[in-house]
């Protein structure tokens, strides 16, 4: 039954209408075509420069355990906005095993987030090895190596 809460918060669900859900949903994807677009132009101007350092981009992960708690934090809120909470309270589970569950999920986000800024990670710096003579194979291990080890604190401290 844990396991069944866990999944059931992991689920993306939308909140508004049905046009409102669609244009939030484009917004999105607009906002992230504009972040991917400053990242690339960036990472190039740096790159061109001879001045990047690969392990900088792990410096967002910081940000890992304050997003994982604004998200347990937003799955809260949602219960009492939707008024479910009375129905969630009469599960036959200890309240400390509901919120656990809440926070189990945000805990499987903030992986799963560390997960995809690993990947965009390494396909930025095979970018900017590229454009970039100084970058060797040895930076991408030192790279990845800082990267795990940050991820994964900054994972298990969220």
């Amino acid at each position: 039954m844990f396991w069944n809460l866990v999944k059931h918060e992991m689920k993306i669900r939308s909140t508004g209408k049905e046009n409102s859900s669609r244009q939030k949903k484009m917004m999105k994807f607009i906002y992230a075509g504009i972040f991917i677009i400053i990242g690339l132009v960036f990472l190039t101007k740096v790159s061109l420069a001879g001045k990047f350092q690969p392990t900088m981009i792990w410096n967002i992960l910081y940000v890992l355990p304050f997003a994982a708690l604004v998200v347990a934090r937003g799955a809260m809120k949602r219960e009492l906005r939707s008024n479910t909470i009375g129905w969630w309270l009469s599960l036959p589970l200890s309240r400390q095993s509901l919120v656990l569950a809440k926070y189990v999920s945000s805990f499987c986000r903030s992986f799963l987030t560390f997960v995809v800024i690993l990947i965009l990670g390494v396909i930025a710096f095979f970018y900017a090895w590229l454009l970039d003579s100084h970058l060797h194979l040895q930076d991408l291990f030192s790279f990845l190596h800082i990267g795990l080890i940050v991820g994964f604190i900054m994972v298990v401290v969220g």
